[in-house]
């Protein structure tokens, strides 16, 4: 049996981490991360599941201050933590019109801000209280 993900060396874990205080100059203070050919941090991949912040948000922190041009991101979107609160049922959004207007809406953002969608798909199942998730697979266009 494998061990899992988060006892692999080449994983650096920030569960519980405000990434709003991770840049680059924290990263290159780790000895453990890869260093380009300029010495500074190389990252790989971005993995973001995140609660009660909207996805554009981190998205944004993490293109400026984290990523670079060969980073990949594979990221969750939780529509309820991106719909405005007349769209939420007890925190859930119901509604697929809804939930669809928001994937739209998201999906522009990230054309706008140039992010290329190189996969996305929705998640197999709900969550615990209804709501649909979608991921995806972005990368950073070019020129931003």
């Amino acid at each position: 049996m494998k061990a899992p993900l988060r006892f692999d060396p080449r994983i650096d874990l920030r569960e519980k981490t405000d990434i709003f205080d991770v840049n680059r100059e924290v990263l290159n203070s780790c000895d453990y991360f890869e260093q380009s050919h300029e010495g500074k941090t190389h990252i790989d991949v971005i993995l973001a599941d995140v609660s009660f912040v909207s996805l554009k948000k981190v998205l944004l922190h993490a293109k400026y201050q984290i990523a670079s041009l060969d980073t990949d991101f594979l990221v969750m979107l939780k529509p309820q933590f991106e719909a405005k609160k007349f769209e939420l049922a007890r925190g859930v959004v119901k509604n697929e019109k809804i939930r669809r207007d928001i994937i739209r809406e998201f999906e522009q953002w990230l054309k706008t801000q140039g992010f290329i969608i190189v996969k996305k798909r929705d998640n197999d199942l709900s969550g615990r209280n209804g709501n649909l998730e979608r991921f995806y697979l972005l990368k950073l266009a070019k020129k931003y």
